[in-house]
């Protein structure tokens, strides 16, 4: 799994990563901790990752170039995480909850990986 990975989200460049899906679980745990800093400058600093490569390292859309290796998907209101598992069971993946999620709105994000990458 080919990733671009940085910090802060103003931050476009990042620096190319190759790993097996076993090893970007380790990443997303280790960038996933719980912070007492809420912050919006926190959040706006916090780690984050691209599931593709890109020309000369910047993540713009018109340096994408060769595959995509993961799909990243928002799950916004999720009342019931069990059955969201359940719809999810026939596939691999990894999920953690987001920034601005909140006990009366929930949100997960979820990765699911692509073998092989897809172009």
């Amino acid at each position: 799994m080919k990733l671009l990975v940085s910090e802060g989200v103003t931050n476009p460049r990042g620096r190319p990563l190759d790993l097996g899906w076993p090893d970007f679980i380790k990443l997303v745990r280790q960038h996933s901790r719980p912070s007492a800093d809420e912050s919006d400058a926190a959040k706006r600093a916090a780690p984050w990752f691209s599931a593709a490569t890109y020309s000369g390292n910047l993540r713009r859309r018109e340096n994408l170039n060769g595959k995509v290796w993961a799909v990243a998907i928002d799950f916004d209101g999720v009342k019931d995480p069990e059955h969201l598992k359940e719809a999810l069971a026939k596939w691999e993946y990894v999920g953690w909850t987001t920034w601005r999620s909140r006990p009366e709105l929930p949100r997960w994000r979820i990765v699911i990986p692509i073998e092989g990458g897809c172009s």
